[in-house]
């Protein structure tokens, strides 16, 4: 058929190639390449140097967040026990008010080692509760069976020199301690209050039976002591068993009566006892834990 000018006919074009027309598909050759026993070598000696330069530097990361976590916490902890004197007569939360309530919490009975802090004098001064977390290192450091010891500290010792009276009570056997206890120091007498403990990382070793051990395993311990233990006019009963637990690096965090946090080193122990990170900072005297 012959297409006529202006017929507006377009021709057919050709379909080369139709569905059935028989023609064998071609063959397609795919080459896949293998790395060489030099080039994985390579990539292992590589991979190895960037663990090896990545890993300390993700320790440290992971070191500090930890320690920023826990200042975080100490710092809130200070804060609620300044809170806490200025509607208490500028005095500072008491350390032992009785057996069952102290100041990291309330227990139901003798019976009971689980203190809630929530409940306790510090409780409603807090921020905020829920942040207000347990101390990631001691966390990792606590055994899942737990001895029969005091818990709801968060992993916080508190100076007893600023949460009780003993510094302005002449010492007598008969009921010293009950005696000067149950209120908090005042807080507009401390001589220094930028160089007097407030609060420290703690912790204590305690066996099956629930007594202090240097053979028990870690547990939580609600007081920091200092080098020596006692205040003026008490007799010499030597150097107590540390409390100050230094488990940031041979660090604790510490906070101190004006409310700053800092971090201090080890310094000395007693006996075996610094094995476990326990020990004391400063110089070898209670000149940082003493009100007066």
């Amino acid at each position: 058929m012959v297409e006529k000018a202006g017929s507006g006919v377009r021709p057919q074009k050709r379909k080369d190639r139709e569905c059935g027309s028989g023609m064998a598909p071609r063959a397609v050759t795919v080459t896949c390449r293998c790395f060489s026993l030099n080039e994985l070598l390579v990539i292992a000696a590589v991979l190895c140097l960037l663990s090896t330069i990545l890993l300390p530097v993700l320790t440290r990361v992971r070191a500090t967040m930890i320690t920023t976590i826990c200042k975080d916490s100490i710092s809130q902890l200070t804060n609620a026990n300044l809170k806490y004197s200025l509607d208490n007569d500028n005095r500072l939360c008491p350390g032992k008010i009785g057996r069952n309530l102290r100041w990291f919490g309330v227990r139901n009975g003798s019976g009971s080692f689980e203190f809630d802090f929530t409940k306790g004098p510090l409780g409603t001064y807090v921020r905020n509760n829920d942040s207000f977390r347990m101390c990631p290192a001691l966390k990792k450091m606590l055994p899942k069976e737990k001895y029969p010891y005091d818990t709801g500290t968060r992993g916080y010792g508190y100076n007893l020199k600023v949460g009780s009276l003993r510094a302005m009570t002449a010492f007598n056997w008969d009921n010293w301690e009950k005696s000067c206890e149950e209120l908090g120091f005042y807080k507009n007498k401390i001589k220094n209050p930028s160089r007097t403990v407030m609060f420290t990382d703690a912790a204590t070793l305690v066996d099956k039976t629930g007594n202090i051990n240097i053979a028990g395993k870690v547990a939580e311990y609600g007081f920091c002591h200092s080098y020596d233990f006692y205040n003026r006019g008490h007799p010499a009963w030597g150097i107590p068993i540390p409390s100050i637990h230094f488990r940031h690096g041979n660090n604790a965090v510490i906070s101190w009566v004006n409310g700053s946090v800092s971090v201090e080193k080890m310094n000395y122990s007693m006996g075996e006892w610094g094995k476990s990170l326990l020990g004391f900072f400063g110089p070898e005297n209670s000149s940082l834990f003493d009100p007066l």
